[in-house]
């Protein structure tokens, strides 16, 4: 048994060219300087424009994020960089945007659990209960680990610039609480399009099935599916609330989000550029994550006034030994990623 999984038992044409599917939500007016953006201004010389998409909503971490950081940029540059953020997919589903910016055709996507379909790699953070905390996940996504992770995604034409939060996921569902694997027998479960989510929740007993997330709702809504399972952030954010009755406290799995740029564009830029939309995206995930965590802290509260039932008597150590086949899989395929993990967050 591996030593993460043990200590649960025992014991998340490329100028902006306005494309597609509604209005763009634009950059906030570039004002003074913001002491978080401390790339070097003024070796910038050129001047350019980018996109960020993401699935999310308005009101979503993932947006709040894409805002920020499009802001501390375009101070930072001076007015040089500018960019503009479509949430709700605008331009397309979030595997067709991961696919757009392979390909070059949009310059910057933040995805998140659907990214293992085209990296790999990075099932690491699909692994039961690997980060205890936040802390964690930073030593992880900031040490050896997540630079030999961004490689992955570098040799696939993608360039991770930054890991942001999506946060810890728990269970949503229209039939009774979740304790126990045994409470998810039957249950028709939503997860990402990503083949280890689909693999761990029927490895506890569920029916599961991947689904964009764009679509998610009218499916619980309909019947399609009897739950899924988000961040609290998403919970909130995309008012799962007004269709789900019960939410279970699991927090199976971390999952950050990624920004990720397209390699082609990002190399064609001057290095000052590059070093500036590197360093404000590593300097927001922490901001990132301290958001996380104020959603956390309030969500609790918004669900259960909006009549969301409430369990947090959750049996992780049952859940995490019928996730173990998961990181002998993992083990399999990426074993020295493995041994990273373990040594990131000393455990």
């Amino acid at each position: 048994m591996n030593r993460a999984l043990f200590a649960v038992i025992s014991t998340f044409t490329l100028l902006c060219a306005a494309c597609g599917g509604g209005a763009p939500v634009t950059t906030p007016a570039a004002g003074a300087s913001s002491a978080a953006a401390s790339a070097p201004t003024a070796a910038v010389t050129k001047s350019f424009s980018y996109r960020i998409a993401h699935t999310s909503a308005n009101t979503s971490i993932l947006e709040i994020d894409a805002q920020d950081y499009i802001k501390k940029v375009a101070d930072a540059s001076g007015g040089k960089i500018t960019g503009k953020s479509f949430p709700n997919g605008q331009l397309g589903k979030q595997q067709e945007m991961v696919e757009q910016v392979q390909l070059g055709s949009l310059e910057m996507v933040v995805t998140s659990s659907e990214f293992v379909s085209v990296v790999p790699e990075f099932g690491v953070f699909d692994l039961p209960f690997a980060f205890r905390d936040r802390a964690d996940v930073k030593k992880a996504v900031e040490g050896p680990l997540g630079e030999e992770l961004k490689k992955a995604a570098a040799a696939r034409g993608l360039v991770v610039l930054g890991f942001w939060e999506n946060g810890f996921r728990h269970i949503t569902n229209n039939k009774r609480p979740i304790r126990t694997p045994d409470d998810l027998k039957g249950l028709k479960m939503r997860t990402p399009p990503n083949p280890d989510r689909v693999k761990m929740f029927n490895l506890w007993g569920a029916n599961a099935a991947p689904l964009d997330f764009a679509e998610l709702f009218s499916a619980l809504q309909t019947g399609v599916f009897d739950g899924q399972e988000n961040p609290l952030q998403n919970v909130t954010s995309s008012k799962f609330y007004e269709v789900q009755k019960y939410l279970s406290m699991t927090g199976h799995v971390y999952t950050p989000t990624y920004l990720v740029a397209s390699k082609g564009w990002y190399e064609a830029l001057e290095p000052a550029a590059q070093q500036m939309l590197r360093e404000i995206a590593v300097k927001n995930g922490d901001a990132s994550r301290e958001r996380g965590k104020k959603f956390d802290d309030d969500g609790i509260g918004i669900v259960k006034d909006k009549g969301m039932q409430v369990n947090d008597d959750v049996d992780k150590a049952a859940f995490a030994k019928a996730g173990q086949p998961l990181y002998d899989d993992y083990q399999k395929k990426y074993g020295a990623l493995l041994d990273l993990y373990h040594k990131s967050i000393g455990r």
